[in-house]
C-alpha cells in the first residue's frame, strides 16, 4: 500500500472536516489563525517544516 502525499492545505482540510476550528489548529501547531487561513487559501504553499510536521502529527492523531 502506498501513502498518498498530502499538501499542508489538505492536512488542514482534514482537521476542519474532523470538527477542528482554524484557531484550534493554529494553537495545536504553534502558529496563528491567519497563517492557517493563508495556508488553506494557497497564499502559503510551503510553510516551514515545523508547521508541516505539526500538521501531519495532528492529522495522524485523528486516526488514534
Amino acid at each position: 500500500m502506498t501513502e498518498t502525499a498530502q499538501s499542508p492545505a489538505d492536512l488542514i482540510r482534514a482537521l476542519l472536516k474532523a470538527g477542528w476550528s482554524q484557531e484550534k489548529i493554529a494553537d495545536t501547531i504553534g502558529t496563528t489563525q491567519p497563517t492557517v487561513s493563508r495556508i488553506l487559501n494557497g497564499d502559503i504553499v510551503s510553510p516551514s517544516w515545523r508547521v508541516f510536521a505539526a500538521l501531519k502529527g495532528a492529522v495522524d492523531s485523528l486516526a488514534g
